[in-house]
């Protein structure tokens, strides 16, 4: 079990460490899960309210364990997870896609053979004066790699066929897609291409993710007023600051034959392109923006307020990202308006009043007072006690004054123009810190929170290069501290 921390530097940098990478040594419970991640915060000396938010992967688990905290953090389930769901949803009800895709597989893994390969890469140098990229490997945790091979196989289709029908007299004709295959693949590549790239941007580390949920949520929606539409076209994430020339160029490149073919896209109704986003969608509203359920299922209801915390979490940071705030719905910005009014009155400072200004009274240990001065200091105090009253008068409540304070950051906050798609929202905030320090604040505390449990997940990746077969005497302790140190050597000193 891995537990990595992001949070902001004094000059607004997104910072990353992994924390702890504990071994488990029993059934992954959710009471022993929340034993070990007592532990893990127990070690650093992490408050629970300095915790904004916990973002993990879609295990029960992890969810049962995360609520029977003493004081449960928020939950953010995981974009990637949910993405994937959804996807494996589609798939598993579209007979005719399976069968597309094992076909898909198939190809490559004949032309996967050395001897094949060579042949086929020879035959397009010689025909089309081309170089064929390898196919990808497949792996059955991620749902993308079906999707790289199927886009493969359909820009080479043409190549393909023209090879094996030459290849040993055609007898290898079998292990290529037909032209129905083929079509299915199209509509299935035209259709998830977009759905990968918003996936892939969610999934990210160096930059806000979180505040991207809501919008991206809506963009898939067909039902929505912000639905991207049929094409979704990329050009529309290209723009982001994060997509570099070389990721422009990789996803230019394995399309070759793709526009060169007369195969129309497949017209399965559960292939449209609306149809699989509708899919998809359902999947992310019953995560992120749950509709009402049924007054009597009660399972449904305690899903709904599950989800519904986390909506109320998505709608803040999306609202105090400067780049999205005008992408979500207005009911989305009412509700993170009101909650983080509520949060800031609800963390404004006690008054620190002195209960008694000056001396006002006098020593009454003192054996003799004359009855001049016990007049002097009676009517003494009873004018500075009234002159008290008067100032508690004239002094506001603090949470009014918090209030008055946020309301007026909010409509300076309001009216002030969106931030452009390529801007960092951590360094817009750095810059309206002075103007706006109830909101920074906040934002110091909404906009670190992952979309995603991929910066922990990618520890398990570290651990397969430790811990492999030629480590057979590794203790679990050294195998804990070898991977901590592989994961944070940005922030380990260097020996002198």
């Amino acid at each position: 079990m891995s537990l990595t921390a992001l949070f902001l530097d004094e000059f607004w940098s997104l910072v990353e460490v992994t924390l702890c990478c504990k071994m488990m040594t029993e059934d992954h419970s959710g009471q022993y899960i929340k034993q070990v991640f007592n532990e893990m915060m127990e070690e650093w000396g992490i408050p629970p309210h300095k915790v904004s938010a916990v973002t993990s992967d879609n295990g029960e688990n992890i969810r049962l364990a995360l609520e029977l905290l003493d004081n449960p953090p928020n939950h953010m389930r995981c974009f990637g997870h949910t993405i994937n769901n959804g996807v494996s949803g589609v798939i598993s009800t579209c007979q005719g896609l399976q069968e597309s895709l094992a076909k898909a597989h198939s190809a490559r893994s004949w032309l996967s053979s050395d001897k094949v390969w060579r042949a086929y890469v020879k035959y397009v140098l010689e025909m089309h004066n081309k170089t064929p990229k390898m196919l990808p490997s497949p792996c059955k945790t991620r749902w993308w790699v079906d999707l790289h091979i199927a886009e493969a196989v359909v820009g080479q289709y043409r190549w393909m066929w023209g090879f094996v029908t030459s290849y040993r007299l055609g007898k290898f004709l079998g292990e290529i897609p037909s032209r129905e295959n083929i079509s299915v693949l199209k509509a299935y590549v035209k259709a998830l291409k977009p759905v990968e790239k918003i996936s892939s941007l969610l999934c990210a580390e160096r930059y806000v993710t979180c505040s991207m949920v809501l919008p991206m949520t809506y963009i898939l929606d067909p039902e929505s007023s912000f639905y991207g539409g049929e094409d979704l076209a990329l050009n529309a994430f290209t723009t982001l600051q994060w997509v570099t020339e070389e990721n422009e160029e990789e996803m230019d490149q394995g399309q070759e034959g793709e526009d060169d073919d007369d195969i129309p896209l497949s017209d399965y109704a559960a292939l449209q392109p609306k149809a699989i986003h509708r899919a998809i969608s359902e999947k992310l509203k019953k995560r992120y923006n749950p509709p009402l359920p049924p007054d009597d299922d009660t399972r449904a209801a305690i899903e709904f307020e599950r989800a519904a915390a986390c909506n109320t979490v998505l709608c803040r940071v999306s609202f105090l990202d400067p780049r999205f705030r005008s992408q979500i719905l207005e009911a989305d910005c009412t509700l993170a308006k009101t909650g983080l009014m509520e949060e800031t009155v609800d963390s404004a400072a006690p008054p620190n009043r002195a209960e008694n200004r000056g001396t006002t009274q006098q020593n009454q240990n003192t054996a003799v007072l004359s009855a001049a001065s016990a007049v002097m200091s009676l009517f003494k105090r009873r004018r500075q006690e009234h002159q008290g009253q008067q100032e508690a008068a004239i002094e506001s409540d603090p949470k009014d004054a918090a209030k008055k304070a946020f309301a007026k950051e909010l409509l300076l906050y309001e009216g002030l123009p969106d931030a452009e798609l390529t801007e960092d929202p951590f360094k817009w905030w750095q810059g309206h810190s002075g103007s706006l320090p109830l909101l920074s604040r906040l934002a110091r505390k909404y906009l670190i929170i992952p979309a995603s449990s991929v910066p922990s997940e990618r520890l398990f990746s570290t651990g397969g290069n430790v811990i492999i077969d030629t480590r057979t005497s590794l203790t679990g302790l050294n195998a804990e501290m070898l991977i901590f140190i592989s994961q944070n050597q940005a922030h380990c000193p260097l020996p002198v």
